[in-house]
Parts: structure tokens; C-alpha cells; sequence
């Protein structure tokens, strides 16, 4: 599928950029191929519009930020939130046509990130309790470029036979391919719900979060993972010594072959215990993990069953792309591939 073809993926939320990076100034991302800016107003409130000025279609995130608007470099033309334009420096006191605007975007400052959707919103920035839990403390996930495409990631994420292989050192077990039964896998009304046992083997993950009384040998970890419609994951992991780290995790889509892993941590610790760095610094070993994998992964990933083989522990992927095949058609699309319309070569 190629998501820049699918129109229904604009009406979905996207964490952009961190509000912090915006206290620089206009800052540029693309989000399904759509060249977007992002600054902060007045308020500090994130804004998003198109990156080109309606004047001589010069980049707006190349000006600066001015009295909560966005100021053009090439002449200092200037555009509020709502993408009208509030000064022409050139005619000082005269009336701003209404045409003298750019299209603007809904955006929202969730959990310390930008979160933009570019057409009228189907569902709601999906939600992190603990964000505003005081037995948890929340962390920003280093942000990552992967040459693969959205649907790729989120498919990864929902494999459960993967981790001897691509995180036999770190998440799973060693030992074994074999990956231990999903104990549970259902469907929700905007995604699935799954849970599956991990067993992890002398990985570096031992060490930490298990109390001092489990010395050596494999442990057993529960992974529940809640998809949500289109690319975004919360993936909870409860250790034996009760600690519990909370992930909420998005593929956003840049382009069909390009999406930036945006992540949330929440962890029922404290920084004594484990420090912020040092929780970061894990996730980016397996998340590194999973890049080095998806990069060599054909970034059209196929929503028809039948263009891939299968086994037994592909049901949630197969699910997942039955769900999505589903949203297409519920909004009047076809899957669109490489080879054009209707997803067969």
C-alpha cells in the first residue's frame, strides 16, 4: 500500500516534531508527502501550515517567528495559525485581501510532541494515562528515520517471531525461534488488542528489571500491544519485579517509503532506580535493531493476503491488514501499489 495514495490516512492524528524544538523558530516536516511548517504562537500553541508562501511560494520554514506568526524570508509576509496572512511589510496599513493566505493545519500539543492530522479527524490522538500518573515518569523516545514505509512498521510490531532472530541479545530469547503462544488477540473498534508472553534469555534486560532474588535462567515477560488505526502502538511490558514500562509508539508517515519512529516512554520507576538516559538508551538498541531489519524490507507492504506466504504467528499482521483493508473501502478506496489500483500485481 502506498500511503500517500490513500486519502483516508490524512484524516488520521501524527506526532511531528517535539514542542521544545520549536522554540528555535519555524521548523519544516513532510508528513504523507506534504510539506508542512511548525511554529509555536503566541501561546505557545504548536501550529502547522503549508511550507510555501502564497506569494512566491518561497519555504516559510526558512523565515522566523514573529508575534505568534510565521514571517515569509523572501518578502516578511506574515501568516497567524489559520494561515491568514496578518502583514504585508510593502503595504503598511492597507486591507489584506482574504485571498492572501496559506492552507493551515489542525494541530495539538500532546505529550510534549506536535500531533498534526491534514483533513477532517476520523478518531482522536490516542491516549496515555500515565502522562498524567505520578507513580509514572515520562520520557521523550529518541526519534528515528526508517527507510521503510508505515504499514512495514506497524506490521513488525505486531510480529510476535521475530525477536530471536532480530533481538536475541536484548528482548528475546537466544536460545529458541520458537515464540511462545499469543495468550490473547482480538479486535477492538479502532485496532487490536494482542498479549503474548516473551521469554528472555540472559539479555541485557535482565539485569534490570528483575528483583535481586532471580539470579539466572530465563524469565518470562508480558507483552500487550494495542494497535491503533493507522500506525500508531502502545506496547506494555510488565517485569517479574513489577516494574512497568509503558510505550506509545508511531510510525508517521512521511512518504511511501519513509517514516520517523516517534515515541513516548512511561516507566513505574524512579530515576534512582534506572536513569532516564539509560532507559533511552535501551530502546534505541532494540529500536536500531528493528531499523537495521525493516531498511531491507520492500516498503509496499501488500494488504492482500495472498501476494505474501504466512505462518501461524501472522494472524495479528493478517488482521491488521484486513482492518485496514476495510477502512479503504469504507471511505470508498482501493489499496493503490507500486503497480497501480487494487493491490495485485
Amino acid at each position: 500500500m502506498l500511503v500517500t495514495a490513500q486519502p483516508v490516512l490524512r484524516r488520521f492524528w501524527y506526532p511531528t516534531l517535539p514542542i521544545a524544538d520549536l522554540d528555535a523558530g519555524p521548523q519544516p516536516f513532510t508528513l504523507l508527502g506534504q510539506d508542512l511548517v511548525l511554529w509555536a504562537d503566541k501561546k505557545g500553541r504548536p501550529a502547522a501550515a503549508v511550507d510555501r508562501c502564497s506569494h512566491r511560494f518561497a519555504r516559510l520554514s526558512k523565515g522566523w517567528v514573529k508575534d505568534g506568526a510565521v514571517n515569509c524570508p523572501y518578502h516578511g509576509w506574515a501568516f497567524n495559525s489559520s494561515g491568514r496572512c496578518v502583514e504585508v511589510p510593502q503595504a503598511p496599513g492597507q486591507r489584506i485581501p482574504h485571498g492572501y493566505k496559506v492552507t493551515a493545519f489542525r494541530c495539538e500539543k500532546r505529550y510534549g510532541y506536535a500531533w498534526v492530522c491534514l483533513d477532517e479527524p476520523l478518531d482522536v490522538i490516542p491516549e496515555l494515562p500515565e502522562a498524567a500518573d505520578p507513580r509514572f515518569r515520562v520520557m521523550h523516545l529518541d526519534s528515528e528515520l526508517f527507510h521503510c514505509s508505515s504499514t512495514v512498521g506497524v506490521d513488525n510490531a505486531l510480529d510476535s517471531s521475530h525477536h530471536h532472530y532480530v533481538h536475541g541479545t536484548t528482548l528475546g530469547d537466544s536460545s529458541s525461534p520458537l515464540p511462545m503462544a499469543v495468550q490473547d488477540l482480538r479486535e477492538t473498534a479502532n485496532g487490536l488488542f494482542m498479549s503474548f508472553p516473551l521469554r528472555n534469555n540472559g539479555s541485557t534486560l535482565r539485569d534490570r528489571d528483575i528483583d535481586d532474588r532471580a539470579t539466572s535462567g530465563p524469565i518470562t515477560l508480558i507483552r500487550q500491544l494495542t494497535w491503533y488505526v493507522p500506525f500508531t502502538v502502545r506496547i506494555d511490558i510488565k517485569f517479574p519485579s513489577g516494574i512497568q514500562a509503558v510505550t506509545l509508539l508511531t510510525y508517521t508517515p512521511i512518504s511511501d517509503s519513509t517514516c520517523q519512529y516517534v515515541g513516548v516512554l512511561a516507566r513505574n520507576d524512579t530515576e534512582r532506580d534506572f536513569s532516564a538516559k539509560a532507559a533511552i538508551a535501551e530502546i534505541a538498541t532494540i529500536v536500531k535493531e528493528d531499523k537495521d531489519v525493516l531498511e531491507c524490507v520492500d516498503y509496499d507492504l501488500p494488504l492482500h493476503a495472498a501476494q505474501q506466504r504466512h505462518m501461524a504467528s501472522d494472524k495479528a499482521s493478517l488482521m491488521m491488514r484486513r482492518k485496514l483493508h476495510d477502512l479503504l473501502t469504507a471511505h470508498g478506496e482501493t489499496e493503490v501499489t507500486r503497480t497501480g489500483p487494487g493491490g495485485t500485481p
